[in-house]
């Protein structure tokens, strides 16, 4: 489930930055919130799109 979830990619990349230092898996993290922010944004168009119609 942490795999689908895209707030463990938040974390992950916060966690990665804040305690170790870490950026080798800070560009996963961004294309993985990334792509949630796409999917969500094109999914509220289409509902927005909707109750106005």
């Amino acid at each position: 489930f942490s795999s689908i979830n895209p707030l463990s990619y938040v974390v992950d990349a916060v966690r990665g930055l804040i305690i170790t230092g870490e950026i080798s898996n800070l560009p996963l993290d961004i294309v993985a919130i990334t792509i949630f922010d796409v999917i969500m944004f094109i999914v509220a168009s289409i509902s927005f799109r909707r109750i106005i119609e």
